[in-house]
């Protein structure tokens, strides 16, 4: 609950400062899709909230025997808000143009399916990144990369029966974080006089 309230306090904050941009971007974040809205805080600052979803695993397995072997598919899907905060520390651009770091916060479900199982899980991220956002008038391009920090919030009592083999540590879960976004930046970026 703590987390969530931090992701609606930033929200809010980057809603009522006098902002200068928007922008809105989607992409390719790891296995899943990232939305993102973003908005200037000052010159050198800005937030952003965003949702993604994602398949962060799907195996094949054979389970019984002799003429009855049949294929089971084991999928792990992640789903999610994510709040951030960055700093665009170079003068030479107005935010949210150039080069920026930052830190994010995650909270997302995971469910794991698996047969006529399925166990539904929340887990929380919180980490550092940096990147680089292009911006040509309306049209906006960022990559961004970073690392963090999970923690298991909450575990589905039932997960034990998905067997050893799926019982993948979930604090590992989104570490890493690898995105590359295009969008649309409103109103349209003019050049720092």
């Amino acid at each position: 609950m703590k987390k969530l309230f931090f992701i609606i306090t930033i929200a809010l904050i980057s809603f009522c400062a006098k902002a200068q941009y928007n922008d809105i971007k989607i992409g390719p974040m790891g296995a899943g899709m990232i939305l993102t809205y973003q908005r200037t805080i000052s010159e050198n600052f800005s937030a952003a909230v965003g949702i993604d979803i994602g398949r962060y695993g799907e195996f094949e397995i054979l389970s019984g025997g002799g003429l009855d072997e049949r294929e089971v598919i084991f999928q792990r899907i992640a789903y999610g808000f994510i709040g951030e905060f960055r700093v665009y520390p170079f003068k030479k651009y107005v935010a949210p143009k150039g080069f920026f770091t930052g830190i994010h916060i995650k909270d997302f479900i995971v469910e794991e399916q698996a047969v006529d199982i399925t166990v539904t899980n929340n887990v929380f991220n919180a980490g550092l990144n940096l990147g680089y956002q292009w911006v040509w008038g309306i049209f906006t391009m960022e990559a961004l990369t970073g690392y963090g920090f999970s923690k298991a919030l909450s575990i589905d009592s039932d997960r034990n029966l998905l067997g050893p083999e799926h019982q993948y540590d979930l604090s590992n879960l989104g570490i890493f974080r690898i995105q590359f976004c295009i969008g649309v930046v409103f109103p349209k970026f003019k050049k720092l006089d």
